[in-house]
């Protein structure tokens, strides 16, 4: 389905302030103990460079009536010193990740290291400018945040809709396949007993949680946290 930009827009300057509570560093104290996985290293892109970055998204541009894309300047690698070459990083701008543009999901750290950012920075989806718009709104940069890589391809992943503090189970995602499957069925009680946990605990407002488990027995993890909007 075609992005209806001025319109999503639009709903991303009014939940401005909830869309940047999602990315990691915002989370509350504590919650980011219950996550898949915390950054190998997080760099900052400060307010200006975040928007030269949004303005590779063509709609983007339109929208701010910029005439060129504008350069992005040379990111600190600060913090990266001791990730090795050859491990596999996953990639998050704020609350977005790479995963929908296909090539751009997981990279290695020398690989990303040698080319530099701006390869990855330019290839900014319509939809990421939209989201990180919120950002933009509110005068505030962004983290580039390097995951450590972590194969679900044997996990079960579920999204589970808050709403006024009551967890109803969405969507649940089944990687392995189903001869796998067998015996290892997965409580919808328990995914949701977890997720109302999690909301009461960390005082979490109507959002989406998107979690995951490698199976009977194993913790539930947060994948990410995506607000109502």
């Amino acid at each position: 389905m075609r992005l209806d930009f001025a319109a999503a827009i639009q709903r991303i300057e009014a939940c401005a302030d909830r869309v940047i509570e999602t990315s990691i560093e915002n989370w509350p104290e504590g919650l980011a103990d219950h996550a898949l996985a915390r950054p190998l290293a997080s760099l900052w892109i400060a307010p200006r460079d975040l928007e030269a970055v949004l303005s590779h998204s063509p709609p983007y541009r339109r929208f701010r009536g910029w005439s060129a894309e504008r350069d992005i300047t040379h990111l600190p690698r600060v913090g990266t010193e001791t990730i090795d070459g050859d491990r596999s990083l996953f990639l998050k701008l704020g609350p977005c990740s790479w995963h929908e543009r296909w090539g751009l999901g997981v990279v290695s750290w020398g690989t990303l290291a040698a080319h530099g950012f701006d390869t990855v920075l330019r290839n900014v989806t319509d939809r990421m400018a939209v989201i990180l718009h919120a950002f933009v709104t509110r005068g505030e940069g962004a983290y580039l945040h390097l995951f450590p890589f972590i194969d679900l391809s044997a996990a079960r992943e579920y999204r589970v809709l808050v709403r006024n503090g009551v967890a109803r189970l969405q969507h649940v995602k089944h990687h392995e396949q189903p001869a796998d499957a067998v015996g290892r069925p997965e409580s919808g009680s328990r995914i949701v007993e977890t997720a109302h946990w999690l909301v009461s605990t960390y005082r979490l407002k109507d959002c989406l949680l998107d979690l995951a488990s490698t199976g009977r027995g194993q913790e539930i993890r947060i994948i990410e946290i995506n607000p109502v909007v």
